[in-house]
């Protein structure tokens, strides 16, 4: 019988040993720099980086590689909802209460999609179907997704996305032109909104949730029925939600510091 370390597929090895090299350069680190830490050479070092790109495992900006979100999506359930997901919980809350809807932080994924970790709800909340935690929503149909679609180029974007949109109701962007329209307005104001594009009736909004260098780590979106939501003004919602985002990325910044110091 094969000994296991002989069944045990060595590319993969390769890949999870660049992955843990990586882990040790929190400012990011060149191929080159990943070669020398694991003893490979160049060329395979960035085969497997590609890959771990197209995977959203790693990001990559110019030559500097960086871990990729996707790894802490693929950790929610056992580090997320166990650990971060109860930190951030108050502060979801809290501004849940002050706001008088339902908040929620939408962690970034590849491509402009999103996975929502943690929520929020004001009394007013009418059942607990309303909740959106581990739903999955189409990039172009919500506020979250539409604000991490502006963080992508113009380029990147259409590159993502069919010729045409699903349709949800007679409100939903359709043409990728017209998001484009829309995503370059998020970019100047700051903040994404959707007003009865994937349900009638639905009103949120969404902001950045960015770290301590600027990169976009998630969303902060607070929604609800649009009469409601509009009669408060968005100003004020959006003010509201940036103070909640700031909380949250010192929060998440101080808990992957815990992490990296363990």
């Amino acid at each position: 019988m094969d000994e296991p370390n002989n069944l045990a597929n060595k590319s993969v090895l390769k890949a999870l040993s660049v992955l843990s090299a990586l882990a040790d350069f929190p400012d990011g680190a060149s191929a080159t720099d990943l070669a020398e830490a694991t003893g490979n050479s160049r060329p395979t070092v960035f085969r497997m980086l590609l890959s771990l790109e197209i995977a959203g495992y790693v990001e990559r900006s110019e030559n500097t590689y960086r871990l990729g979100w996707e790894l802490i999506r693929l950790g929610r359930l056992p580090h997320l909802n166990q650990g971060l997901a109860k930190k951030l919980q108050p502060i979801l809350d809290n501004y849940a209460r002050h706001i008088n809807e339902t908040v929620n932080f939408a962690l970034c994924g590849a491509n402009g999609h999103f996975d929502i970790v943690s929520e929020g709800s004001a009394q007013r909340i009418l059942s607990i179907e309303e909740r959106f935690v581990g739903h999955h929503f189409p990039p172009h149909a919500s506020s979250s997704g539409k604000l991490m679609l502006s963080d992508l180029s113009d380029q990147e974007v259409l590159a993502l996305l069919p010729a045409t949109l699903e349709k949800f109701t007679d409100k939903t962007i359709t043409s990728p032109k017209s998001l484009l329209i829309e995503l370059h307005n998020i970019r100047e104001q700051g903040y994404a909104v959707l007003d009865g594009e994937l349900e009638i009736g639905l009103f949120s909004i969404s902001v950045p949730v960015r770290n301590a260098s600027g990169r976009l780590i998630g969303a902060m979106a607070a929604y609800g029925p649009a009469e409601r939501m509009k009669l408060q003004g968005t100003p004020n919602i959006v003010e509201s939600l940036q103070r909640a985002s700031a909380e949250v990325s010192h929060t998440i910044t101080a808990a992957r510091t815990e992490s990296s110091s363990l």
